[in-house]
């Protein structure tokens, strides 16, 4: 069922657009490729994005590992994470279910949820529910199909936790994909209801309100990072060109890392980093008959990965580079955004990466 969902992601995007695949050009991943030249970027401009992205790197590693551990069960319960599992009504038909892990700190006063992506069909379905919706409890236009999803997990938090919890322990809130979309709109819920929202990091997460949603929560975003990486083409979606009729035009929320070739990244606040939506259409289009490359970018074991390559053991003690800092810009994605980004790390087993988190 997963390689089902990865071959329907191009379909996902490429309803708008007439590609000719033949037209890819054929990117070097060679230790040659020229330096990047960053001279573009005013040295305040680079000690900005170091400053914010070392500030928050500890909390980014360890939140790619608990979105990862979402799709796992071993690797979830290891570290004392209890499961719930939310019934929702298939699109289709049947009962289907959302699944998300949480972690309750007494101690420190934390409540830490980590929420499964897409994962099946009914999930890819509800992704193509893309038409905006008012939410009554917001009062934004949100994605139908990521909305009815944080509707449920929001509802079933209330269940279960209590008022004290609710209103004096601070919340961390992590998801991939379909995941990272709903935890953002979760997040959205506990703010408004008065939850201390402290930290939301997700991965690939596509597209779920519009600038008049991003705009009202401003204050939420400041402390929601959208992890990026330049390979994957599921945070472009839904596409306007095709779905700004229904949606009124997406916009991404949040700060913005954008994962490049190590050591390379960009970093930008509230504002998001225009990329090549078209090539990586294509690149999609024409992995779609190898399933091992197939929406590669996009895969959660793959920004675990990249993402443990800007974490400080790495850099100190595993013969990593200290991070890059640059200004992305189309003209450089040859140099900065080669094919299967960072595959030297993708076949780490459960042991290792459980390993690797608590260090």
């Amino acid at each position: 069922m997963r390689h089902f969902y990865y071959a329907a992601l191009p379909l996902l995007a490429a309803v708008s657009i007439v590609v000719d695949t033949a037209s890819i050009c054929a990117w070097s991943q060679s230790e040659g490729t020229p330096p990047v030249v960053i001279q573009n970027l005013p040295i305040p401009n680079v000690m900005f994005r170091m400053a914010q992205v070392r500030a928050v790197r500890k909390d980014i590693v360890a939140a790619s590992f608990y979105s990862l551990s979402a799709y796992t069960d071993d690797n979830a319960k290891f570290y004392g994470w209890t499961k719930y599992v939310v019934p929702r009504k298939g699109v289709i038909f049947g009962q289907r279910q959302t699944v998300f892990w949480l972690k309750v700190d007494p101690d420190a006063k934390t409540i830490d949820i980590s929420i499964r992506g897409t994962n099946n069909l009914d999930d890819v379905l509800r992704d193509l529910q893309v038409g905006a919706i008012e939410d009554s409890r917001l009062a934004i236009p949100l994605h139908a199909g990521f909305q009815s999803i944080a509707v449920g997990v929001f509802n079933k938090l209330k269940s279960i936790l209590t008022s004290n919890q609710l209103n004096n322990y601070s919340f961390r809130l992590y998801g991939h994909s379909l995941g990272g979309a709903v935890a953002a709109v979760v997040s959205m819920y506990l703010y408004q209801q008065g939850s201390n929202v402290d930290l939301v990091v997700t991965f690939g997460a596509p597209r779920f309100t519009t600038n008049e949603g991003a705009r009202k929560y401003q204050v939420l975003n400041l402390r929601t990072y959208r992890i990026v990486r330049c390979d994957d083409v599921v945070p472009f979606l839904p596409p306007p060109n095709f779905f700004g009729w229904k949606t009124g035009g997406y916009e991404a929320n949040g700060n913005v890392l954008l994962l490049l070739k190590p050591p390379y990244f960009d970093y930008s606040m509230g504002i998001d980093i225009e990329r090549d939506f078209v090539y990586q259409l294509r690149t999609e289009l024409t992995n779609n008959q190898n399933k091992e490359i197939l929406a590669f970018g996009h895969r959660m074991p793959n920004y675990y990965s990249l993402v443990y390559e800007i974490s400080p053991q790495y850099v100190a003690f595993e013969g990593g580079k200290e991070l890059v800092p640059v200004s992305y810009t189309l003209k450089s994605q040859n140099q900065l955004c080669p094919p299967q980004l960072g595959m030297v790390h993708d076949n780490k087993s459960g042991t290792d990466q459980r390993n690797e988190s608590k260090n």
